[in-house]
């Protein structure tokens, strides 16, 4: 009779890992389990010599690195504002610690949440030019194009900005446009903190244009993001880790638009995409509708796809002969339509056992869903909601400290304080000091106001800044400014994440109030500044803000023509979010999203050079000649010029302003040995989601002779023949 051979192998024991905070006084680091302390955070891009968890175990040898400085800084700045911990990441987490590391890496995102305050340090951006101008370091930074701190931007109640020299450029309410328009990140996400109310797609998309110095942190960064865990594995490669990622997502959403995205080429894929990049062009998507899918919404990932149930509809072509295009049952926010975002099946076995996606680079917006086929239904899991630490409770006391900045002393000074509600137990303490008990947040307490007044040294202006002490999100007492005076119910409109105002007066100045997170949970700092008429800043304290990005252009790279060739030599300005396809077929386009709104130029020149053909069998002698196109947006409607010559793109650019209206075509005429050619440049929207909202179009003809058709266009039909896209249009049109 055989014995059977046991194998006792010994269980490793789990064991939790302590949070890790720096003194700031000390310098000394200090684990907690649980009972945190309040404590500010920094974020920043790694550099040379960053201080290590080895490195801050010895002071003597950090202070020879060239890291120390930022360490001491973002200390110096902690403890001004009464701060005894800081939390670094180069310095709190122990890298050679692989279990250490995977702890830190999926709990990163509930650090930065947790903090009271996150101090984001550009070490690459000057505040001598404020982050509005069109001059300015701040909106190409390396911080917005990393990946690991779209989290750190996104995480924390309180984000301030710090430059160089670690002086305060704003914060991410204040500048919530600006960063909006680097980020393309909605602006609504800044002013209320929801971002679970956006799809994965949308969501996605955000991450789609950055970088990470290792390849599977691409997927890692995210994890926070979507409130998933998974065990770091680096080695394992960026895709395998973002495949990881999805059927993380999977378990705890049924939302369909995690399949939304493009792929660079058109190999047959599965539903999962590779990386956030192939999200690039889903930032409007919306989340699928989980009601109208008849309760078939769930989906799983098994350990042959993707299981989940679809409604398709067969293309009755011979040439695509079983393929199939199925409906995700998510809209494109833009679409006024309403229409279905739409991508391509073809089965793999007979019987239909195993599907495939064929044409991944394109995607098209269906006229209405496919019919729906139904199977077994799955149970779905419910998500689970973030939650902070630690919460405010009703009743507590709070300390408020008002505070005349250096600018602002040499202008106004306090009056008074008003009380505007006798049911609130105030205590003033001194002319800049209160103390008042936290209420709820509803509708209710929002007028019981509190206000303290300053007037002018010159007594020509006067202001009141108002308290709303509710319990809201990220402990903030909510702050307005009107002109002095007992507060009127009327004139007042909170916002509970605002932390930073400013009101103009009529001599041109302007005046701030900013809240700044304390280490004491009971205390409160409001710091007021001004800003004379004569400071270059002003401007940009009054200026619209910025608009995000969305509408964009797609214009040809290369244009090829019997008459001529039109090759792109430029683009002026140069903007991060010009991105050139690695399709095979659509190496003739780019995707061109306009600057920013809040400079007074919003349009791209974009330099052609023309070459002429050869003439039977001899080259053209002449030299070539240059075209420049502008193409830009005057209150959302596309327009267009052109100019011949190589004069600078930016003189070119200088002639556009915003506030003149141009026309949506323009016509230029160049004389070639033999003949004249007619160049018409137009601009219209573009159905095709691929390639954005407008195309530049262009026509080359002789005079007299009938023009042809627009090479864009030709070109997009040339594409749509070979892949497809065509023969699915036809069949949506069919009932």
């Amino acid at each position: 009779m055989a014995q059977a051979l046991q194998l006792l192998v010994p269980f490793p024991k789990y064991q939790l890992q302590p949070m890790r905070l720096l003194h700031t006084k000390t310098l000394k680091l200090e684990e907690f389990y649980t009972d945190i302390p309040p404590y500010a955070i920094l974020s920043h891009t790694w550099e040379k010599e960053e201080i290590t968890f080895q490195d801050i175990q010895n002071l003597e040898v950090a202070k020879g690195k060239a890291g120390y400085a930022k360490v001491e800084n973002a200390c110096k700045r902690a403890r001004q504002y009464n701060f005894d911990w800081i939390w670094i990441d180069s310095c709190c987490i122990n890298k050679e610690s692989s279990a250490e590391l995977s702890e830190a890496l999926n709990s990163m995102y509930q650090y930065y949440e947790d903090a009271e305050v996150c101090y984001a340090y550009l070490s690459d951006v000057s505040g001598k030019i404020h982050p509005r101008d069109a001059g300015s370091t701040f909106r190409s930074s390396r911080w917005f194009k990393r990946g690991w701190t779209l989290q750190e931007l996104l995480a924390p109640s309180y984000v301030v900005f710090l430059d160089q020299e670690w002086v305060k450029l704003g914060t991410r309410w204040n500048l919530r446009d600006v960063v909006s328009a680097i980020t393309s990140i909605p602006t609504r996400v800044f002013e209320n903190g929801d971002i679970d109310g956006f799809s994965i797609a949308q969501r996605m998309s955000w991450a789609a244009y950055r970088e990470t110095t290792r390849a599977e942190d691409q997927a890692y960064c995210l994890l926070g993001i979507f409130g998933v865990n998974i065990p770091p594995i680096y080695g394992e490669g960026a895709a395998k880790a973002f495949m990881r990622l999805q059927q993380e997502i999977i378990k705890i959403s049924d939302d369909r638009s995690i399949f939304a995205w493009v792929a660079s080429t058109n190999t047959p894929r599965g539903l999962l995409a590779r990386s956030p990049y192939e999200f690039r062009l889903a930032g409007d998507i919306l989340a699928s509708d989980a009601h109208a899918i008849r309760g078939k919404s769930s989906f799983s990932f098994g350990n042959n796809g993707v299981h989940i149930s679809l409604g398709m509809r067969p293309l009755d072509q011979k040439r695509l002969d079983g393929v199939f295009y199925a409906s995700l049952d998510c809209k494109s926010a833009k679409d006024p339509k309403g229409r279905y975002f739409t991508v391509f099946l073809l089965p793999m076995k007979s019987p239909q056992e195993e599907w495939r996606r064929v044409c991944a680079d394109e995607s098209f917006l269906a006229n209405r869903p496919p019919p729906h086929t139904l199977f077994d239904i799955t149970v779905k899991e419910p998500s689970v909601l973030r939650r902070k630490n630690w919460k405010p409770v009703r009743g507590q006391h709070v300390r408020v400290h008002t505070k005349l900045l250096l600018s602002a002393e040499d202008h106004f000074s306090y009056t008074q304080w008003v009380e505007s509600s006798p049911s609130l137990a105030v205590d003033f303490l001194d002319d800049s000091t209160f103390r008042v008990a936290l209420q709820h947040e509803n509708r209710k307490s929002v007028w019981e106001l509190i206000a303290t007044n300053y007037q002018s040294l010159s007594r020509e202006d006067s202001f009141s800044i108002s308290f709303n002490p509710a319990h809201v999100p990220g402990y903030k007492l909510v702050t307005d400014i009107a002109p002095a005076g007992a507060p009127e119910k009327q004139t007042f409109g909170f916002d509970p994440y605002v932390d930073s105002v400013t009101k103009s007066f009529k001599n041109g100045g302007v005046v701030s109030v900013d809240w700044e997170m304390t280490g004491d949970r009971s205390e409160r700092l409001l710091e007021v500044g001004y800003v004379s008429k004569n400071d270059p800043n002003t401007p940009f304290f009054l200026q619209t803000p910025t608009r995000s990005p969305g509408i964009g252009f797609t214009v040809p790279t290369k244009v090829s023509h019997p008459f001529c060739e039109l090759t792109l030599q430029e683009v002026y300005p140069r903007s991060r979010c010009i991105t050139e396809s690695d399709s095979e077929d659509w190496n003739h386009f780019i995707i061109l999203d306009p600057p920013s709104f809040a400079l007074s130029q919003s349009c791209h020149v974009l330099t052609y050079k023309v070459d002429l053909p050869k003439q039977g069998h001899v080259t053209s002698s002449q030299p070539p000649r240059y075209i420049q196109v502008a193409v830009g947006f005057h209150s959302a409607t596309a327009w267009v010029g052109v100019t011949s010559g190589k004069e600078n793109a930016a003189r070119v650019w200088e002639r556009y302003p915003l506030a003149e209206h141009h026309p949506p075509s323009a016509k230029l005429k160049l004389e070639a040995e033999t003949h004249e050619l007619d160049f018409v440049f137009s601009v219209h929207g573009f159905k095709n989601k691929q390639q954005g909202p407008h195309i530049l179009d262009c026509t080359v003809s002789r005079p007299g002779e009938l023009a042809p058709g627009p090479i864009g266009r030709i070109l997009g039909r040339h594409f749509r023949r070979r892949s497809g896209i065509t023969t699915a249009e036809k069949a949506l049109q069919s009932p």
